[in-house]
Order: C-alpha cells, then sequence, then structure tokens
C-alpha cells in the first residue's frame, strides 16, 4: 500500500549551505588532531630528553643546559650575553683602565 511521504533515504542530498557546515566542521577536526598530535610528539620528545638527563652526571647536565640556553637564544636572534651583562662588564674594564 502506498503513502503520500516521500522517503527521506531515499536520494537525500545535503542543502548547499549544510555542505558548508559539513566541510567547516571537517576541517576543524583535522586541525585539532593535527595540534593534538604536536603536542603529543613535544610531550615525547621532553620524556626523552628528561631520561636521557637523569643518566647524565650532574656536571654533563649542567653543561646540557647551558648550551641548550645559548641554542635557544640564537634560535630567537638574541645575543649570547645579554646586553645589561656586556655593558656592565665594558664600565668594569672602564673603570679598570682609569685607576691604572
Amino acid at each position: 500500500m502506498g503513502s503520500n511521504k516521500n522517503s527521506a533515504s531515499q536520494n537525500y542530498k545535503l542543502p548547499r549551505k549544510n555542505l558548508d557546515k559539513f566541510e567547516l566542521a571537517a576541517s576543524k577536526y583535522l586541525k585539532t588532531k593535527e595540534f593534538q598530535s604536536l603536542i603529543a610528539q613535544k610531550k615525547a620528545k621532553e620524556e626523552l630528553l628528561q631520561s636521557h638527563i637523569l643518566k647524565q652526571t650532574k656536571s654533563t647536565v649542567k653543561r646540557m643546559k647551558s648550551t641548550l640556553k645559548k641554542s635557544q637564544r640564537l634560535l630567537a636572534g638574541k645575543h649570547i650575553i645579554p646586553f645589561w651583562r656586556r655593558w656592565l662588564q665594558n664600565k668594569k674594564n672602564i673603570l679598570n683602565i682609569k685607576k691604572n
């Protein structure tokens, strides 16, 4: 026996507006997944570094930390020795020259 209602599952197409929403939601989902994987990679790298540091002697750890700080300063585009420290050293040198 027939019915007057059309079947919703037959030849179903999303309207253009809903299709845009679907694509937007899919892109947001992909972005969040990429961000989560990036965070997971950073955590894994930090854990590996921490396990490596724990195996070292105290003097080696100290040297590794200072080298890491220097490299991070260089990557940030800053001088290795801060301006105020260079200024202070120059001031001390000038005072020593005047005394002599």
